[in-house]
């Protein structure tokens, strides 16, 4: 509204790649502010950031034990929500954080929608951290986030002109492997489901997993091709 009506509140730059939501002063920094799938991003960003006296927590990304960690889940769900909640403005030209965006669709599946998105504009990781290890175990659920902030180092503007690369390839399967393992113990716990319903939950999870992974012209595989049917 405010763009519609020649009113512009972003601070432009164009050594910014699309844009940034900056904690420390509350600022979107943008490229193009005619880019409304940025802006939502980033608004998403700013509306998921809690301040405190000393830090600033943006969504699932903070600092825990001294170390920044939860950016890989933090863009991949600002992302999904941003795409689920102003579809009409998905870029058809960009994809923003596919791998990651993908990923945490997954993760909202195994602790239910209500449940993500109330942690997410509370900023809590720990308590995303400790939803998890219902199903699984704290450790196995820090590796995964940390396995997500090392995807999320991944350039797409490379991986475009580029042969897969065994390294993310790796990431991949180690990131389904817990999410599959994770939901198969939520199954397991979960009452009042017969076992032919349990097995269709899990082939119907397993079918969006391996949905996600053409980027461009590079395509990777969900799980290793020898477990692809076990």
């Amino acid at each position: 509204l405010l763009l519609e009506n020649g009113i512009d509140p972003f601070i432009k730059k164009t050594n910014v790649k699309s844009g940034s939501y900056r904690a420390s002063s509350n600022s979107i920094i943008i490229r193009d502010a005619r880019s409304k799938s940025t802006i939502f991003h980033e608004l998403m960003h700013m509306a998921s950031t809690v301040q405190t006296d000393e830090m600033a927590y943006v969504g699932f990304k903070q600092r825990m034990n001294g170390e920044m960690i939860g950016q890989g889940i933090n863009e991949g769900y600002t992302q999904y929500l941003t795409e689920k909640f102003f579809p009409e403005y998905k870029s058809t030209t960009t994809i923003s954080y596919p791998f990651e965006t993908h990923f945490a669709g997954l993760v909202e599946e195994i602790v239910t929608e209500d449940t993500m998105i109330d942690m997410f504009f509370r900023a809590d990781l720990r308590d995303l951290i400790i939803e998890l290890s219902k199903y699984s175990t704290i450790k196995d659920a820090g590796n995964f986030i940390r396995q997500m902030d090392v995807l999320n180092k991944y350039k797409y503007t490379e991986l475009r002109f580029v042969d897969v690369q065994p390294e993310l390839q790796e990431i991949i399967y180690e990131l389904n492997e817990f999410l599959v393992n994770t939901y198969k113990n939520k199954l397991r716990v979960t009452r009042g489901l017969s076992p032919r319903e349990r097995d269709m939950k899990l082939i119907e999870f397993i079918s969006k997993i391996e949905s996600g992974y053409i980027y461009t012209r590079k395509k990777y595989d969900a799980f290793p091709k020898q477990n692809m049917r076990r």
